[in-house]
């Protein structure tokens, strides 16, 4: 086995991990490809080794599977989220339609940064060096950011759908409480926040409903006037108490789930035609996934 602190050159991946193919294809079978058989997953991993290899693959020809696979999953958190029950609503569509807009500009982005990445593999890689890189940088890619990604776009989805049955009873309860995880794993910004109460109407929820950032666990209670009136008021300092990058909008009021700054959209000079004709991958429409 080679020392990968020596022999294999730095790229951008975290962690040069050995992982065989087919342990690579038993976690894309719970995060990408999922309902696969292990043995057709090993076969798109193939696939798309040999064509990094060759050069068929690169950023203006990305594999159209995985760009569908990312979709589909991106998609389906979305619309479970929403806990639509029959036949969407007018208002639902709209947000479906956002959303379909939005997963499928998002899945090719990721799909190009993952071949970028794949790209920079250096061309005197012996195989060894070559499939452990390839192998790294999917599983980082495909298993453990896919992983980050789809919690979040089921989050963001949900508090959009949240966010308008709150707007519907703010009548009868018409304010709301900033409510975090209470453990060392809450971020202090958002432990700043813990406990602030405040009119459904108040400015603050326009950026500062849950979800504030990746993996966030904070979520709002509603409250009725009596309620809030009994409930000490939390002092904070806007200055500790802000979102993460890339959230800080009100997921209620947005048509999208995943900021339109993710660094995913951060294209190389010279592609952004590229990415204007969605990294020459297909749109996909709504009911796609």
């Amino acid at each position: 086995m080679h020392n990968s602190c020596c022999t294999i050159p730095k790229i951008e991946v975290s962690n040069v991990i050995d992982l065989t193919t087919a342990e690579l294809a038993e976690r894309l079978s719970l995060t990408v490809f999922i309902g696969e058989s292990i043995p057709d997953i090993i076969e798109l991993i193939e696939d798309y080794r040999e064509g990094v290899l060759s050069g068929y693959y690169n950023t203006k020809n990305l594999p159209i599977l995985w760009y569908d696979s990312y979709y589909s999953n991106f998609m389906g958190e979305a619309v479970t989220a929403q806990g639509i029950a029959g036949t969407p609503s007018a208002s639902q569509l709209v947000t479906l339609e956002g959303y379909n807009k939005n997963l499928s500009e998002f899945s090719s982005a990721k799909l190009y940064q993952q071949q970028l990445a794949l790209d920079k593999i250096p061309k005197e890689a012996t195989a060894e060096e070559f499939n452990q890189l390839f192998n790294s940088i999917v599983n980082q890619n495909s298993v453990n950011w896919t992983n980050t990604e789809s919690t979040t776009i089921f989050m963001n989805s949900n508090s959009n759908a949240l966010w308008k049955d709150i707007v519907e009873s703010r009548d009868s309860l018409p304010y709301l409480q900033y409510i975090t995880a209470e453990d060392e794993r809450v971020r202090p910004t958002h432990a700043s926040m813990n406990g602030i109460i405040k009119a459904v109407k108040d400015p603050f929820w326009a950026t500062h409903n849950p979800a504030n950032g990746y993996n966030c666990r904070c979520t709002v209670v509603q409250l009725a006037r009596k309620d809030s009136a009994i409930i000490p008021e939390v002092e904070y300092n806007p200055e500790e108490a802000y979102p993460d990058k890339g959230f800080g909008v009100n997921w209620g009021n947005v048509d999208y789930v995943i900021s339109k700054d993710h660094s995913y959209f951060d294209v190389a000079k010279g592609d952004a035609k590229l990415k204007a004709n969605n990294f020459n991958l297909p749109p996909k429409k709504l009911g796609d996934e």
